[in-house]
């Protein structure tokens, strides 16, 4: 028994614990590619429809532009450490919050992702079901393609990165190309469509940029988990930001646009308008595929982390069954709010490890990867106060700054660490002489 859990380990090894080694890592390409098929799926294109409906459209491409411009910030400085120290995020914020704060952290990490991961699998089961009865007349539980479906995602994200790029390799030119197909059918009616269109004015520009950050706080927040298979890391930030910059404004526009044209705020909706059945089917399929293999991949990244009795293919097995299971449960009534939980208490985890590594860089660089302490009390702190300012700011609503609940939880952890090390470094400084 245990030579076949070795040899699966072998197959799925993906450096959870240790540094990628060189031989191990792969081309900016790669990386872009796998990124841009994770941000393709239908709880962002929800996103993109639910922001297009309540915003004039020159809104949306402005609340578009900045919020995956503050995505692409948050991104790239997690995706440089990442590829500059070739380890995960799970074991980066052990090395910043000490061993039990970095895997408290690592197993909320865990936690949201696989929420996301239920989420896209319930949407996935919903749509999928109506395109089946549309198509062929044949009406199958939602809970069976659920599980089906669920299962199909979770065996390519136990395998880990070998696989999703694969897949990503194959998936990505066929999404990009089925969303904007429909446009190119529509032609000027495009045009007509955004200047008859009425808002319905169901939120504002800063709640608008606010859930857009929400929509990919924790992936931005985690990004070293793939730029450190970067081979240098020039690579690492490149290929990242690019796929925020370039891949998540298109298909947020894009989904606002198809909505606009349409007139449906429903994918399956959208397709059929377009005359596009089977290919639609397809990339329902590829789409949800590849984003929750991502958001699976990264789930049991950060649970085998904190988890140590378990090897990496266990843990993605174990998280696939109970994501399954919560999808099944039906947890998509909550997506808004969760969207706002997310860019409030995630990007300030990022904003600490970020300042704490440019303040000791040779302690994340150090061949010895045990955290120097149990729990660090003051990065606890920083990201704690920075989470209950963005809280205040976002569910609360006592406090007004930029408008903005992610961006300042995010800003606040960053000028809160930075004042925290700098603190900690004079004392150290003054104590040596």
């Amino acid at each position: 028994m245990s030579n076949a859990s070795d040899q699966i380990s072998a197959i799925t090894k993906d450096y959870s614990r240790e540094r990628v080694p060189l031989s191990a890592r792969y081309s900016a390409w790669s990386i872009f590619v796998i990124w841009i098929a994770g941000i393709i799926s239908l709880p962002i294109m929800m996103v993109g429809v639910q922001v297009g409906q309540a915003l004039s459209f020159q809104e949306t491409i402005i609340a578009t532009l900045i919020g995956q411009a503050i995505l692409s910030v948050i991104a790239g400085l997690a995706a440089y450490i990442g590829s500059t120290i070739n380890i995960s995020t799970a074991m980066i914020t052990r090395l910043t919050f000490g061993r039990y704060g970095g895997d408290l952290i690592a197993i909320a990490l865990g936690l949201a992702l696989l929420g996301w991961f239920g989420v896209q699998a319930e949407v996935f089961a919903q749509s999928l079901q109506r395109m089946i009865m549309d198509l062929f007349d044949v009406t199958i539980p939602v809970y069976v393609l659920t599980i089906i479906g669920g299962t199909l995602m979770s065996a390519t994200a136990i395998i880990g990165i070998k696989a999703l790029n694969i897949l990503s390799q194959i998936a990505a030119p066929l999404l990009v190309l089925i969303l904007i197909i429909p446009i190119l059918i529509s032609g000027n009616g495009v045009v007509e469509a955004i200047d008859n269109f009425v808002p319905n004015g169901k939120m504002n520009l800063g709640t608008a940029i606010s859930i857009i950050v929400g929509s990919w706080a924790v992936g931005a927040s985690v990004t070293a988990d793939f730029s450190r298979f970067a081979k240098t890391p020039k690579q690492g930030v490149v290929s990242t930001v690019a796929a925020f910059l370039i891949g998540g404004p298109v298909l947020l526009l894009l989904s606002a646009l198809l909505a606009l044209v349409s007139g449906h705020t429903d994918f399956v909706d959208i397709m059929y308008f377009a005359g596009l059945g089977i290919p639609a089917l397809v990339v329902l399929m590829l789409a949800t595929w590849t984003t929750n293999d991502t958001n699976l991949y990264l789930s049991s990244l950060s649970f085998t982390g904190a988890i140590k009795v378990l090897k990496k293919w266990q843990v993605a097995t174990f998280s696939g069954v109970i994501g399954i299971t919560a999808a099944t449960l039906g947890i998509t009534g909550f997506f808004i709010e969760w969207l706002l939980f997310l860019g409030v208490f995630f990007p300030p985890m990022a904003g600490v490890f970020t300042v704490a590594f440019f303040f000791n860089r040779s302690r994340y660089m150090a061949d010895n990867l045990e955290p120097e302490s149990k729990l660090d009390l003051p990065m606890i702190t920083a990201w704690g106060i920075a989470s209950y300012i963005g809280y205040l700011t976002s569910f609360v609503e006592s406090i007004t700054l930029s408008g903005i609940p992610a961006l300042d939880a995010y800003a606040s952890a960053i000028i809160l660490t930075f004042a925290l090390c700098a603190i900690k470094h004079r004392r150290i400084s003054l104590s040596r002489n």
